[in-house]
Formats: C-alpha cells, structure tokens, sequence
C-alpha cells in the first residue's frame, strides 16, 4: 500500500542517495533538472520566502515517488519553474508505480485542500500534463499548467 509523506525541510537535506535512485528507475532518469543537485541549488536560491511541500512516496517502506513541490501564497507549484527556465519538470515515481502514484498524489491534495487553493504548473512534460488532467481533473481544485514541453 503506497503512502505519502509530507517531508520537512531537514528531510530533504537527507534524501540525495534515495532521490538519485528513485530518478533512475524512472522514467525521467535522463533528466537533469529532475536530479537530487539541481532542486536542491534551486531550493537554496529560488526557494526564500516560500514554504516546502515536499511530499514522499512510500511502498513497504522503500521510496518509489516524489512530488518536488513548494508553496508559494497560496499556491502550489513544482521546484525548478519560473525564470530559471528548467525543463520538463514534473513528479518522479518508480516507472512501475506511475500511475497508482498519481492517484495516490491526487488523494493527498484532495486530503489536504486546506492548505492551498491552486495547484499551478509550469515547464512539465506533455506526458506527466496528461497524467495530471487524467488524475486531478475529478477533483473540485484549480489546475492550472503552463508552458508544457
């Protein structure tokens, strides 16, 4: 059974060995703005004034997605966006465990609408764009995405 964590900032100092090899199973596991080292410089420089939503994946205790996110007022957005011009950034999940990922994402924002009013995307992929609108469309919050690759 997948669960999903919200991580705190001291979390996710910790995580480059278990993101490196979770983005190697994926399938984005070409892509460098994706990479523990890239978020991580992104987060130090961009990330000021705005809170981390950082949420972990889980299956029998072993890590299989993360959804790289923060909040910004309140909305949410994924790390890596904005003027840096990251490309094709999105969530990562173990390839085997994409689509119940998804699911399980679109749950744990449905459980957690308190927290924000819209969840707005920019520079994703055409194919996580999809997975999205197929996961989140059901659902009464506000989705906007932006510049898909």
């Amino acid at each position: 059974m997948i669960k999903a964590l919200r991580l705190e900032e001291a979390d996710f100092s910790g995580l480059k060995k278990s993101w490196d090899s979770l983005l190697e199973r994926s399938r984005q596991k070409d892509n460098f703005f994706l990479s523990y080292d890239w978020m991580s410089e992104w987060w130090s420089v961009y990330g000021k004034g705005n809170e981390l939503f950082l949420i972990a994946f889980e299956d029998a205790g072993r890590l299989i997605g993360i959804a790289p996110l923060y909040l910004e007022a309140k909305a949410v957005r994924i790390m890596g966006d904005g003027e840096v011009c990251s490309d094709h950034l999105g969530l990562i999940f173990d390839k085997e465990y994409e689509e119940a990922g998804f699911a399980q994402f679109a749950d744990y924002l449905n459980k957690n609408a308190n927290a924000w009013d819209v969840l707005k995307l920019e520079g994703i992929s055409a194919e996580q764009t999809n997975l999205f609108d197929r996961y989140l469309s059901q659902n009464k919050f506000r989705l906007l995405c932006a510049d898909t690759l």
